[in-house]
C-alpha cells in the first residue's frame, strides 16, 4: 500500500496545495495523522513473454515483462518539480506550476529559497499514478554460418555470431527517471563461436 494524505489539487487563488483530512475537511496543512491508503503497488496482472525461433541459420529470442494496474508514487515528479530550491537542475514541468491568481495548475507555486526554509511537499494523492509498463529485458540475434560452403573452405566446422542486448526499451504510463541513485546501464555484447 502507498500511504499519504488525500489532496484536492492546488488552490487557484493562492497556489497552495489543498489537503483533505480524515474528517473530509479541506486544509492547507499536511498532517501525518490524516494519512490513508492512496494507492496499491501490486499490479492487477504481471508476467513475462518469451519468444524464440530460427530459420535457415538465423535465430532470435526476445524476453519481455509487463505489469498492468499497479500504482506508483512518482518521487521524481515531487523532487524535480515541487521540492526544488532553484539551486539545482530544474525539470521543464515546473512551467506547469501555479503562477497567477486563477491558474488551474497541477503543481503548487514555486518558491526559490534555501533548503532550511523550504516547505516540502510530503506524500499525497496528487503524485500517485497508474503504472502500466512493458519492458524489453533482453534480445538475442544470431546467425549460424555453418551452412555456407565458404565457411567450410576456410577450415571452420562451425561459425556462429550472436548479438545480445538487455533493457532495450521501456514503455510506461509514468514518466520518471531511472539510475539516479544506482547507476543504470544498457549492455550490448557480441559473441563468436567457432569450431575447427
Amino acid at each position: 500500500a502507498i500511504w499519504g494524505v488525500r489532496s484536492a489539487g492546488v488552490d487557484p487563488l493562492t497556489g497552495r496545495r489543498i489537503f483533505i483530512d480524515r474528517n473530509g475537511d479541506i486544509t492547507y496543512t499536511w498532517n501525518a495523522d490524516d494519512q490513508v491508503i492512496i494507492g496499491d503497488l501490486a499490479p492487477d496482472v504481471s508476467g513475462n513473454i518469451t519468444l524464440s525461433g530460427g530459420w535457415k541459420g538465423l535465430s532470435a529470442a526476445i524476453s519481455l515483462s509487463y505489469s498492468l494496474g499497479g500504482d506508483i508514487y512518482n518521487t521524481t515528479l515531487v523532487n524535480k518539480v515541487e521540492n526544488v530550491t532553484g539551486y539545482d537542475n530544474l525539470d521543464r514541468r515546473i512551467l506547469d506550476s501555479w503562477q497567477n491568481v486563477g491558474d488551474k495548475a497541477p503543481y503548487r507555486k514555486l518558491t526559490i529559497t534555501t533548503s532550511d526554509k523550504m516547505e516540502y511537499t510530503l506524500p499525497n494523492s496528487s503524485f500517485v499514478t497508474r503504472n502500466n509498463e512493458l519492458v524489453c529485458n533482453s534480445l538475442n540475434i544470431g546467425y549460424e554460418f555453418g551452412r555456407l560452403h565458404c565457411i567450410k573452405s576456410m577450415g571452420f566446422d562451425r561459425l556462429k555470431i550472436s548479438v545480445y542486448a538487455n533493457d532495450l526499451f521501456r514503455m510506461s504510463t509514468v514518466k520518471c527517471e531511472r539510475g539516479t541513485s544506482y547507476p543504470y546501464a544498457r549492455n550490448y555484447s557480441l559473441s563468436i563461436q567457432a569450431s575447427f
